[in-house]
């Protein structure tokens, strides 16, 4: 600050001195990074990965009660997930709005490999498949697995 400089002069060099500089830091963020409504303490992670490795599975329940209960077993596998596997990208279970007795598990990895190495291989995974088979409830899956292109965007 020059004490012979007017006051608005300054405050307005200032001013453009700290836009410029939020402006600058925002032109350097990655793009694509920035999740909405992010859990505390939970890295934002990048959509954008080229070439991602995505699992669709359909799972179809004898009750809605079944389905209920299956999804909560699914819960602290979902949890540890979002909070401990960077390799993962999506993670996410969703009710078929045409069949209340469906659901769609969407899994989105880096890669086919990380899938392999960090997700099949975390405790939680067979923490749940051991409570799913414990819990006696029947379910039909079919799952299909992905390459992603670069058409479109996610």
């Amino acid at each position: 600050i020059n004490p012979r400089m007017d006051t608005r002069r300054q405050v307005a060099l200032l001013l453009g001195a700290a836009l410029t500089g939020a402006f600058i830091t925002w032109l350097l963020l990655p793009r694509g990074h920035i999740a909405r409504n992010p859990a505390p303490g939970v890295m934002h992670r990048n959509p954008q990965v080229p070439h991602a490795w995505i699992l669709d599975i359909r799972v179809t329940f004898e009750s809605v009660e079944d389905r209920d209960r299956w999804i909560e077993i699914w819960r602290p596998a979902g949890d540890y997930v979002r909070k401990s596997e960077g390799v993962a990208l999506a993670y996410k279970v969703a009710i078929s709005d045409q069949d209340p007795l469906q659901i769609l598990v969407f899994e989105r990895y880096t890669s086919k490999e990380d899938y392999l190495k960090v997700h099949r291989s975390s405790d939680a995974f067979w923490t749940f498949k051991k409570a799913t088979k414990d819990s006696g409830i029947r379910v039909k899956m079919d799952g299909h697995s992905y390459d992603e292109t670069d058409a479109g965007f996610m």
